[in-house]
């Protein structure tokens, strides 16, 4: 699969991503559009198809916004995670959606297990758990 960065169609793409995993909320914002066309995609297809899952989960019903897709850039990262050859571990992207659902709620935590879908006292284990502060 060639390189996304290599590709003019990006947002095309990404619209039939969304609606192919049958999105409720089917739609970009105008800021979303622009943070996946600025973002330098070192992955292929499937990192946009991770990225819109995840993006999906955020958003619940609404549309995405580009607070929903999680983009970074190479040098944040750290580890294996760099690497392309290394997605995401499921531990990591359950830390990441985390952190984010949290900053989302502004660190309301019955809002932030709301958008994550699970209980109150799970979020306070699992925050626990990994040391999320």
């Amino acid at each position: 699969m060639p390189a996304l960065r290599e590709r003019s169609d990006i947002l095309t793409l990404a619209l039939h991503l969304l609606q192919k995993h049958a999105s409720p909320c089917c739609a970009f914002t105008e800021a979303a559009k622009r943070k996946l066309l600025a973002y330098n995609w070192p992955g292929n297809i499937r990192e946009l198809s991770g990225i819109l899952m995840q993006a999906i989960f955020l958003a619940g019903d609404q549309p995405i916004d580009a607070e929903h897709l999680m983009l970074e850039d190479a040098d944040e990262l750290t580890g294996e995670a760099a690497s392309e050859d290394y997605p995401l571990t499921l531990k990591e992207a359950e830390i990441k959606a985390i952190k984010m659902a949290l900053t989302a709620s502004e660190w309301n935590l019955s809002k932030a297990a709301a958008k994550l879908q699970i209980g109150r006292t799970t979020l306070y284990r699992k925050i626990e758990e990994y040391r999320i502060i």
